[in-house]
């Protein structure tokens, strides 16, 4: 098992060198105001598939109390995502010269 599996971060507080981002998604779990779709984008390593998790736990856990931004990770929801048995769509968008992950949220007018 690489190492990036086996200490990925299960929670918002242990991402590191991405405060934005974690900051933008707290947010708008606290306020309520989710967008319908999110896309991650940014070069190998930064954390895109971490971040992912982390929110698809946040919003599904049916142990977490309004309000409440951290996912329970011991639901049954959040352990199928943590141990990746749910089923996922990957979509990839190569950028280049970007160091950090972006969160771009489209509007439909």
């Amino acid at each position: 098992m690489a190492l990036y599996h086996k200490y990925r971060p299960q929670t918002f507080d242990d991402v590191i060198a991405q405060t934005h981002i974690v900051q933008t998604l707290s947010n708008q779990i606290k306020t309520d105001k989710v967008s319908h779709a999110y896309l991650f984008s940014g070069p190998r390593g930064v954390g895109k598939t971490t971040t992912a998790r982390i929110l698809a736990k946040s919003l599904n856990c049916t142990v977490k109390k309004a309000g409440e931004i951290e996912p329970c990770n011991e639901c049954q929801s959040c352990e199928e995502i943590r141990r990746r048995q749910c089923q996922t769509k990957y979509h990839r968008k190569f950028t280049v010269q970007t160091y950090s992950l972006q969160i771009q949220n489209f509007h439909h007018r």
